[in-house]
């Protein structure tokens, strides 16, 4: 049995014997051997003679022993020095084994047993590579560790995102990084500095995505959109090779694409395949947002544990309708539903009721939440009230500021996001279950002519490749008339 295979025995074994609670509220997620072998290879060889490699939260040590067994194998004339990070005391038998495991001549290896971030912040030698499969777990704003990052210029709103800001600093000029994390720091504003600052020092090389989201770390129970990113620290890419596979023991298809394609000015997109590539190009045509035209996007008001003097489960002289998620079914709303396991109504006459409830009109709803594997990961309606009505916290509504929209912008706006087209785009750069409203501003859209035009189409799923050559034709008069 080789000592990779030894490792993985480890990893198992580590694994059942700790705590689920304890797991599950460190964030800890043991990466299995073959995708702890897929991140290795993902780094590029050495090139010089020595080469330092840290390996933070390094569980029982299976990528360290996925790195040794590699770069031994392919380059075997470099001396790797190792040094692995891991807080939990139990850990600690299994990752010394592994590590003595893989002791051999030229390569040195050496555990810290101590909490990564303060490890990290104290001031550490600069290493070549950094390869990781950080915690998950939200980062309290208010906690001591977010004092912390925040007092070194580090705004992270996740622990992964903390030690994939910490492993970059800790790389050397030309350094390379492999984290394997959820893809949710890709895009959304609440990783928006995270992600700014680590593109300002870093370029992504690689990425890799997996269909599934419950085969890397089923065993664990993670059902999160998982990605292994690779990134060199202070070179400027011109492509990024992307690969995807099912999970991580299928079959892998690789691409190289512009790094233009992937990165842009607020998110991370992954276009694995070539028709993700042409989505990409088509919709760039698409040059409004919702800002531009002079329209918002907000979230529901009624959260229901902290609403509930307002709410109501049956239909009263002065209530107003509550619309949730379940309303929302194939661009309408159906309100009451018999189904609806929740209030469907808020007590017009309750004084709390007021800062609840939104103005009559023409809106466009949007469902917050979807999974990757569902028909729809946007989930538009159009909805028209003539009395003031509610909305849940896990619904967007598309409103002009306030108030309702024009009739026929509203329906091109709800023809528009349950396109085809704008569901692809929409996958390709968001990795969570979540639609939020930032991504809904962040969302292109035509123009409110051809939005006009597209409530008016009698084939409106047709008519959004026509909206779209409408907008190349007219880029292209005006770039005529420019010169």
């Amino acid at each position: 049995m080789e000592f990779v295979e030894r490792a993985e025995i480890r990893r198992q074994q580590a694994m059942s014997a700790l705590d689920e609670k304890s797991q599950s509220d460190q964030g800890q997620f043991f990466t299995p051997l073959a995708v702890a072998q897929m991140m290795a290879q993902m780094l590029p060889l050495p090139t010089s003679n020595k080469v330092r490699i840290l390996d933070p939260g390094a569980g029982s040590g299976i990528l360290t022993a996925a790195v040794v067994d590699r770069f031994t194998r392919e380059s075997p004339e470099t001396n790797l020095e190792i040094i692995a990070v891991e807080k939990d005391s139990e850990l600690i038998p299994a990752l010394k084994n592994t590590l003595k495991d893989c002791s051999r001549p030229g390569v040195h290896l050496e555990y810290v047993n101590q909490d990564f971030i303060e490890w990290a912040l104290q001031g550490q030698s600069l290493f070549d590579y950094v390869i990781q499969n950080p915690p998950y777990f939200k980062i309290a704003s208010k906690s001591e560790v977010a004092l912390i990052l925040r007092s070194h210029g580090c705004n992270v709103p996740n622990m992964y995102a903390a030690f994939m800001s910490l492993g970059e600093r800790l790389l050397k000029d030309g350094g390379y990084q492999v984290s394997i994390t959820p893809r949710s720091w890709m895009n959304g504003t609440y990783y928006t500095a995270f992600r700014q600052e680590l593109l300002k020092e870093s370029s992504i090389d690689s990425i890799h995505s997996f269909e599934s989201r419950s085969s890397v770390f089923g065993e664990s129970g993670v059902l999160q959109e998982t990605v292994i990113t690779g990134m060199y620290k202070g070179v400027a890419k011109s492509h990024v090779q992307l690969s995807v596979s099912h999970d991580h023991k299928g079959t892998v298809s690789t691409r190289l694409v512009p790094y233009t394609q992937v990165v842009t000015g607020d998110f991370i997109f992954v276009p694995n395949t070539d028709y993700d590539g042409e989505i990409i190009e088509r919709m760039s045509h698409a040059k409004e947002t919702l800002s531009s035209l002079n329209l918002n996007v907000s979230t529901g008001k009624v959260v229901g544990f902290r609403s509930r003097e307002i709410l109501l489960e049956n239909q009263l002289v002065g209530s107003l309708p509550l619309i949730h998620a379940s309303h929302i079914f194939n661009g309408q709303v159906i309100h009451p539903l018999e189904s609806c396991k929740k209030e469907q109504w808020v007590d017009g006459f309750h004084p709390n009721t007021a800062k609840n409830v939104i103005s009559p009109g023409w809106y466009v709803l949007v469902k917050r939440f979807s999974a990757k594997e569902e028909k729809r990961r946007i989930s538009a309606a159009l909805y028209h009230s003539n009395n003031l009505f509610a909305v849940d916290n896990k619904v967007n509504y598309i409103h002009n500021n306030g108030s309702g929209l024009e009739k026929d912008v509203a329906i091109g706006i709800e023809r528009w996001l349950n396109s085809a087209q704008v569901d692809d785009y929409f996958r390709i750069f968001s990795g969570h279950t979540q639609v939020n409203a930032g991504d809904l501003r962040q969302l292109p859209f035509p123009s409110i002519s051809s939005l006009r035009k597209l409530a008016h189409s009698k084939q409106p799923t047709q008519d959004i490749s026509e909206i779209l050559s409408d907008n190349i034709e007219s880029l292209q008069i005006k770039k005529e008339k420019a010169v």
